[in-house]
């Protein structure tokens, strides 16, 4: 996972699906809204970014990473009403349980 690009996961139409091992916040990272920002190519890989991701509710870095389709991402985390609206807002809505 970590020698994917962003632009491989954007074509495979793949997320970023991390949970903090701290305090177990649970977040998904939408490839593309990396891209539409300033500080990503497509040629960057997952494991150059890993050390900049950083839990938002305690600020921890020990992050574990999951490679999802967007299909599946329901399955990955059983209550989706435990998500933060900022957290699913960026996925496609059909693809939300």
């Amino acid at each position: 996972m970590d020698y994917w690009t962003l632009g491989a996961l954007v074509d495979a139409d793949q997320v970023l699906s991390c949970c903090c091992l701290a305090c177990g916040h649970k977040n998904h990272l939408d490839p593309q809204v990396l891209l539409d920002g300033p500080k990503y190519t497509p040629f960057v890989y997952v494991f150059d970014i890993r050390s900049r991701i950083k839990c938002r509710q305690c600020g921890q870095k020990d992050i574990h990473i999951l490679l999802q389709d967007r299909v599946s991402l329901g399955c990955w985390n059983p209550d989706p009403a435990q998500w933060d609206q900022v957290d699913v807002e960026h996925l496609n809505p059909d693809y939300c349980a």
